[in-house]
């Protein structure tokens, strides 16, 4: 081979090599999107299977009853939803005796961190029926709000119980 197939060659190389990268980009994207889907599914099946073999449809107050695959949540063990939230990439909606529903507008969890694709940002959530959506950044919050909203009026009833039959 002469000098001058080898600088075709290289030339040629060089623009296949151009013309797939940002593929690859895009793949790896869409592969990090496709990956917390299919966590965020097997986390709803795991906690189906767990409500369909109990006789309760109460959530515990210790996630590790459920037996969600560590792999998937946090390799660290928590004994609560809120200590799960905060040491896994996924923040858990359910809290203890709260009654799972397997309804299609009640969210089980969600990701932490938004995922950007084609400069739009989203966040993915399973539901309780099981299936994941793609929500904007204002929903996520919403849903955080609605969530918190709903966490402290449970903490200030069940302070104000406790205070009431102290005094009694």
């Amino acid at each position: 081979m002469n000098s001058s197939s080898l600088i075709f060659l290289f030339i040629l190389s060089l623009v296949i090599a151009l013309v797939f990268m940002p593929a690859q980009g895009s793949t790896r994207r869409n592969s990090k999107a496709a990956k917390l889907k299919s966590h965020l599914k097997q986390i709803a099946t795991t906690v189906e299977m767990y409500h369909r073999h109990t006789i309760t449809d109460l959530y515990p107050s210790n996630p590790q009853e459920i037996d969600i695959d560590q792999s998937l949540i946090s390799e660290v063990s928590a004994n609560n939803w809120h200590d799960l939230s905060l040491k896994s990439p996924y923040y858990f909606f359910p809290y203890s005796g709260k009654k799972f529903t397997y309804n299609t507008n009640v969210p089980l969890a969600t990701n932490w961190e938004a995922v950007i694709e084609n400069g739009h940002e989203y966040y993915s959530v399973v539901w309780e029926d099981g299936h994941v959506s793609y929500i904007s950044p204002e929903e996520h919050t919403k849903l955080f709000m609605t969530d918190l909203k709903a966490l402290f009026t449970l903490t200030i009833y069940k302070v104000t119980l406790r205070n009431n039959q102290a005094l009694q």
